[in-house]
């Protein structure tokens, strides 16, 4: 009992942390430029109702072709399906404009952000005692931080505003088969409980896999830049290190490729039991549904929006899994926590004295 306590206990201190970097985070973003944050999150927000007006312009339309349909071929459209298809043209119009304008809000929002985040390490590189850069271990972290800043923190933002569009038309859908049959939303969400463990479980260890290896890929920088440096690459033809440097750069390489490889293959196949999970809820409710459109418990017009919604709520959520798993890792990345260091600048500068 006391095991299960503790292991309930840690699993609610890493939410925690993993909230508080999230909050810190969004801190950042806000304070990078506060307007275009609030565009972002608006644009966000209509991103997400827009597909929810399209399935329902869908359903719509089939239902008029059906409650329409005479002995002989019709020769011209009801008005009601005529309105419909001039409200999904400005639909879509509104949809393609939305979109071309959140890609130009995030780009130079981005771009903000990233100038941010080198200041904020420019500065506290500049308020470190010289005597830290000797540290391996620190030198290690904040040359990480450094190169991973320059597009984490935008990527982050990126997969933020499409996690908020993708979460808002989840929740729309979701809703719609909420109320028709409350049992479908749980069953699909539980089906993808695994799918989120894998992406959590397997991010945190890539994570880790990174955090490990700063070392080896200072390494590799120092390899890069003695082959592409003229000075060194005179030296290296002088005393022919050629084959010696090369052999070490290559051992350097294959050992990432298989930690890499040795992981990937590991998630997949965790990955594959998930997703066969998810490939059979999606057939399982499909044929429920049409049992009730067979009955004529539902209309075909209301078959297409319960089908629709139940594909974009899973799609969703897929989604949605990959996004958390993106965020996971990006909360736990140099960047996420060596940006706010006040804190611990100061131990750190007594440790270096």
């Amino acid at each position: 009992m006391g095991i299960v306590l503790r292991k309930i206990s840690s699993g609610f201190q890493r939410i925690g942390r993993y909230l508080s970097t999230i909050r810190s985070l969004l801190r950042l973003l806000w304070q990078s430029n506060p307007f275009l944050f609030c565009l972002s999150c608006g644009l966000t927000l209509m991103n997400g109702l827009l597909p929810l007006t399209s399935i329902f312009i869908t359903s719509a339309l089939l239902q008029i072709l059906v409650s329409e349909r005479h002995p002989s071929p019709a020769t011209t459209l009801p008005v009601s399906f005529i309105l419909l298809l001039i409200l999904m043209a400005g639909s879509n119009l509104v949809m393609q404009v939305l979109q071309r304008l959140s890609t130009v809000i995030q780009t130079l929002y981005q771009t903000q952000i990233t100038n941010r985040v080198q200041l904020l390490i420019a500065a506290k590189a500049c308020e470190i005692d010289l005597t830290c850069f000797e540290d391996p271990e620190f030198h290690n972290q904040m040359q990480t931080a450094a190169d991973e800043a320059a597009f984490q923190l935008p990527m982050f933002l990126q997969q933020l505003m499409t996690a908020g569009s993708t979460l808002i038309a989840t929740f729309s859908l979701a809703t719609v088969l909420f109320l028709w049959h409350g049992w479908m939303v749980p069953v699909i969400l539980l089906a993808s409980l695994t799918s989120i463990w894998v992406s959590t479980h397997f991010g945190t260890l890539r994570v880790q896999l990174i955090a490990q290896r700063a070392e080896t890929e200072r390494k590799k920088f120092y390899f890069r830049t003695l082959f592409t440096s003229e000075s060194a690459a005179k030296e290296i033809r002088l005393f022919g290190l050629q084959d010696f440097l090369l052999a070490s750069f290559r051992k350097l390489l294959e050992a990432t490729y298989r930690q890499d490889r040795s992981l990937a293959f590991r998630e997949l196949a965790y990955a594959g039991v998930a997703a066969t999970l998810l490939a059979l809820v999606q057939p399982a409710l499909f044929a429920f549904t049409a049992i009730q459109a067979l009955q004529g418990i539902i209309s075909i017009g209301q078959f297409s929006l319960y089908t629709q919604s139940i594909l974009q709520v899973e799609s969703n959520w897929t989604q949605l899994v990959m996004i958390q798993s993106v965020l996971h890792k990006n909360t736990l990345l140099p960047p996420a926590s060596l940006l706010f260091l006040p804190r611990s600048l100061a131990r750190k500068r007594l440790e270096c004295q």
